[in-house]
């Protein structure tokens, strides 16, 4: 399971699997129709060729969303059998490359974090993350 820190990274990438595993369905498909007819043998109906060839996986998939916390806690267990990670946008992978130029790339489960030294902002630049978090609107750093 990979948690995502961007939705938009999360949908591309589920678009994309639907994608891939539809080509490589197509694909199995006209090989399996091929080989029965050089072979002789006569079609396979729907059902029979989805038993054959299978099913895309990813058609029912979706998107939700978890608290950061939650996806972190998952990420960083070792539980018998299951895999999570958290998985950065490849936006935030460049600029993490460009700043530790170091390295051609992140290992496999490792999420860039930034800090900027002093950061301060006002609470009113983000109302909607204040008021999500029960601050209500007001002024602060």
């Amino acid at each position: 399971c990979y948690f995502f820190a961007e939705y938009e990274e999360a949908r591309r990438l589920l678009d994309l699997a639907r994608r891939s595993s539809d080509d490589a369905i197509r694909e199995a498909t006209r090989e399996v129709r091929t080989k029965r007819r050089r072979e002789g043998l006569p079609k396979l109906n729907r059902e029979e060729e989805e038993a054959e060839i299978g099913v895309n996986p990813w058609t029912d998939a979706r998107v939700s969303t978890v608290p950061l916390d939650f996806a972190v806690a998952l990420a960083t267990k070792r539980q018998r059998g299951l895999y999570f990670r958290v998985a950065p946008s490849e936006e935030d992978v460049r600029d993490a490359l460009e700043i530790d130029r170091t390295r051609d790339e992140l290992a496999e489960g490792k999420v860039p974090l930034f800090y900027v030294e002093d950061f301060t902002t006002s609470v009113d630049a983000f109302p909607s993350a204040m008021a999500a978090a029960g601050a209500g609107a007001g002024g602060g750093t």
